[in-house]
């Protein structure tokens, strides 16, 4: 686990900086209206990306048994379901633009239907990597296709090809990572396939399947509804701010979350063992989350000004109150992993539907408030619930154990999180200057993080991680 860890620190802190260069850049070329359109088109591509994993990605990492004759059955398979759905997004993204009443939909529908296409042939050769544990592979090729893809993003926006920039990002990254992982895999395609090796793991993708699907939804109403109700204009603000507040719980989580299920698996008839690993997880995870939750909601102004720049001032009240769910969601992403370590991809699917609920409730809130404001605040609330319940669940019907064991095992970084955001409402203040801005309020938290981390024993968790790494 902690060489995965370590392999996928070094590769997405490195495609962080990147990535974060390329944003600074793209932000500065482009407004938020092209960002508003790309977000609506993005969740229809998300979606049919989950059409096209049909939980299978899961499955094979998941079914020790599976021979390298069904997995090529099963890869065979994708590649013919690639074509259909590819040819199914281009058709529908005609509907997209008389539903927006923008006919540029249906154009850049047609060009990110090859995104599509290429997302589903890399679903079966990922998961052959990630099963074999090669995370080295998969680390590389991120890196390598995102800065690429990124790289050629802002040139086509310099030269002015605008929202379309964006869209062959996506492209290009899509077909980067295809042939990088297939080359790797060496997975076989047939022209003619066995269906036994679908019936064989379909068991558990089916309700892996159902999650990403009720998870989907869960994700991506807000963005659908505020583009129809609100406008692209605010829904560019919106999704950037989304964005910016689910930038430090991918890139922190990542790097432990992707090695969660192929290692954990090894174990899923020792439930005891699972539960302990993940709370050491969970607890890396939240050490981490209380302080960056904290500094984003102390610090918003400067973030959103230093990393996009004056154009996007509307983003900064959407983005402090989205910063309140960060801690929570840095924590409860990876919980999906531990399910399906368990093998119990239908408790995982229950818990997703009633999660779902949950955010829709938080949406609507907002909805008929008529303000963004309180679509924002009832997102927030809904993503900490969530948190809660899913733990909920993972530990009494999951593991078997009592609720409160969970939270006895995580009530230190509870008690540092509040005394963090008390801090930021004992203290307020403001400075002028981004720069010397984001430098102070830095230095105020970190002092008080610091030293919470000493007093309550957690910089342990740092501390045991780098010995065991160097030891290594």
């Amino acid at each position: 686990m902690k060489k995965a860890v370590l392999i996928n620190a070094g590769s997405k802190y490195t495609q962080v900086i990147v990535q974060l260069l390329l944003n600074i850049i793209l932000a500065r070329l482009l407004d938020p209206k092209a960002y508003g359109v790309v977000a609506v088109i993005t969740v229809f591509v998300s979606f049919f990306n989950i059409l096209a994993d049909m939980g299978f990605g899961s499955a094979v990492i998941q079914d020790k048994t599976l021979s390298e004759e069904e997995t090529s059955d099963i890869f065979s398979f994708t590649c013919y379901l690639s074509l259909l759905l590819s040819a199914v997004f281009a058709g529908l993204s005609c509907l997209v633009a008389v539903f927006y009443n923008n006919s540029i939909y249906s154009v850049i529908g047609r060009i990110l239907a090859v995104s599509v296409m290429f997302n589903t042939l890399n679903m079966v050769p990922k998961a052959v990597l990630m099963k074999k544990k090669k995370f080295l592979a998969v680390a590389v090729r991120t890196v390598f296709s995102s800065a690429g893809a990124g790289a050629a993003a802002v040139i086509l926006a310099y030269c002015g090809w605008g929202i379309y920039a964006l869209v062959f990002q996506t492209v290009i990254s899509s077909v980067i990572a295809f042939l990088w992982n297939v080359t790797t895999a060496k997975t076989k395609f047939k022209f003619r396939f066995s269906l036994n090796s679908i019936k064989k793991v379909l068991g558990f993708s089916s309700y892996q399947f159902g999650f990403s699907i009720v998870n989907y939804f869960s994700r991506n109403l807000d963005n659908l509804l505020i583009g129809k109700v609100f406008g692209e204009f605010y829904l560019g603000i919106y999704s950037k701010s989304y964005q910016l507040m689910t930038y430090p719980i991918n890139n922190l989580t990542s790097v432990v979350t992707p090695a969660l299920q192929p290692i954990l698996s090894d174990y899923q008839n020792d439930s005891e063992i699972i539960y302990e690993k993940s709370i050491s997880v969970f607890s890396f995870l939240a050490v981490s989350g209380v302080f960056v939750s904290a500094f984003c909601c102390l610090a918003p102004e400067e973030i959103i000004l230093i990393l996009y720049g004056t154009k996007w001032t509307n983003a900064i009240p959407y983005f402090k109150i989205l910063s309140l769910s960060i801690f929570a969601q840095m924590i409860y992403v990876s919980a999906p992993a531990v399910f399906l370590s368990l093998g119990d991809s239908k408790l995982l699917f229950q818990t997703s539907v009633k999660n779902t609920l949950l955010t829709v409730t938080g949406i609507f809130a907002g909805l008929i408030g008529g303000s963004m404001y309180i679509l924002t605040i009832g997102v927030t609330i809904a993503y900490n619930i969530i948190a809660v319940h899913t733990f909920y669940v993972l530990v009494k019907h999951g593991f078997k154990h009592r609720p409160g064991r969970f939270w006895q095992d995580m009530k230190v970084h509870l008690m540092m999180y509040l005394i963090l955001l008390l801090s930021i409402v004992v203290f307020p203040f403001h400075i002028k200057n981004i720069w010397i801005g984001v430098i102070v309020k830095g230095l105020y938290l970190g002092s008080i993080y610091i030293i919470l981390l000493f007093v309550t024993g957690t910089y342990r968790i740092y501390l045991n991680l780098v010995k065991k790494s160097t030891a290594k």
